[in-house]
């Protein structure tokens, strides 16, 4: 009896293929997945300095833009907790900080590569928005 074990080189180029083809369908999909994800980290830095504007509304009869100093905000850093974004507090479109703020969540770092949701904004009405890279409005990051 002639018993060969192992593979044949056919095979074996057919298991590699199958394998380019997979890992060329998961490696963006996991990318995106991951993205997505960190969103979670912008969107709970934003919740954070409304819940903290809100309190120095009720203390101080007005909103701030300083979101690090022990005067303002006291975050002590202008970034997200995990560091994927940058934080900025502004008076809102025609008002003055005293009366309305917008907050907005910049994509740094690793999450840069987010170009649908480059920039997320929670305003003091509560109206959420986000822009991507080229400032058109994507209501699906929220």
């Amino acid at each position: 009896m002639n018993d060969k074990r192992g593979f044949t080189l056919v095979e074996l180029l057919i298991t590699l293929v199958i394998l380019g083809i997979l890992v060329t369908v998961a490696v963006p999909a996991y990318q995106g997945q991951m993205e997505r994800s960190r969103r979670a980290d912008g969107k709970g830095a934003l919740m954070d300095i409304a819940a903290r504007l809100e309190r120095h509304m009720a203390q101080n009869n007005t909103y701030t833009i300083e979101v690090s100093g022990a005067s303002g905000l006291n975050m002590g850093t202008v970034s997200s907790p995990e560091g994927f974004y940058e934080m900025e507090v502004e008076a809102c479109d025609g008002g003055a900080i005293s009366r309305c703020y917008s907050v907005s969540a910049t994509a740094g770092g690793t999450q840069a590569g987010d170009t649908d949701c480059a920039v997320l904004t929670l305003a003091s009405t509560g109206a959420k928005s986000a822009f991507n890279h080229s400032d058109v409005v994507n209501g699906e990051c929220w």
